[in-house]
């Protein structure tokens, strides 16, 4: 009984971490501006688009929109397939 109960939470975690992952995946991709059917190069592609365009280097009369939107992007990066 104990061991059944145990699998079941173990399961229920898991399902619990699997949708957490995915319902955030979606919510950066969003955020690049990128469909979740998309392929990893296109994914790179945009990704690199973006950070250089709203890059502080590069833009230096930047709105803080822009450079609140660059630290989102840098906060997604390691979760992305880069």
């Amino acid at each position: 009984m104990e061991l059944y109960l145990l699998d079941n939470i173990v399961l229920y975690l898991r399902i619990v971490l699997i949708t957490w992952y995915y319902i955030n995946m979606v919510l950066y991709l969003q955020m690049l501006g990128v469909v979740s059917s998309a392929s990893d190069a296109e994914i790179k592609a945009v990704y690199y688009k973006l950070s250089l365009k709203l890059h502080p280097d590069k833009n230096p009369d930047q709105s803080t929109e822009d450079a609140e939107m660059f630290t989102k992007i840098n906060l997604v990066t390691p979760r992305l397939p880069l």
